[in-house]
């Protein structure tokens, strides 16, 4: 009986050790990749992170934050990308990216014209204030008739590189 005993200790000792190495190599490879994110910016020379988001026939531009997910971001559309935002809550248009950025989630109060990660993979375009857990990816640098140019329902976007 104590030799089983001992034994089912030995098992879970193991199994314990495992997942704290299992948890580090998890910790290294994200190590790894913001890294490398910071490193493609830095090649680049990119200085200011600009992009442009077109909206039906509005173009407007914005900044994105100098942070590990604003650098994400940045790279995720590399060739430009196409968003289909829904209406959410009278305040933002929000859809999926397709793909987990790195989130740093904060509780912040968004204003129109913020770009919002939500959940690791949404992406939210915000045209009035709301207060939750998110993370800052950008903002649009004028947001004068923003809400007219988001008009009601749903939006299809197309971001680019400037």
């Amino acid at each position: 009986m104590k030799k089983i005993f001992i034994f089912i200790i030995l098992i879970f000792i193991f199994s314990i050790c495992s997942c704290n190495n299992q948890i580090e190599l998890e910790r290294n490879d994200s190590e790894n990749i913001i890294d490398e994110l910071i490193e493609n910016k830095e090649a680049e020379g990119v200085k200011e992170m600009k992009i442009n988001i077109i909206i039906n026939e509005y173009s407007l531009s914005a900044t994105l934050e100098d942070s590990v997910t604003g650098i994400a971001f940045y790279e995720l559309i590399n060739e430009g990308i196409v968003l289909n935002l829904e209406e959410y809550g009278g305040f933002e248009k929000v859809g999926s990216l397709g793909k987990t950025l790195p989130s740093n989630d904060k509780r912040i109060t968004t204003k129109p014209g913020d770009l919002i990660l939500y959940l690791g993979s949404e992406f939210s375009l915000m045209y009035g204030a709301n207060t939750w857990s998110y993370t800052k990816i950008g903002e649009i640098d004028d947001v004068t008739n923003l809400k007219n140019i988001l008009n009601d329902g749903d939006v299809t976007v197309t971001i680019t590189k400037i």
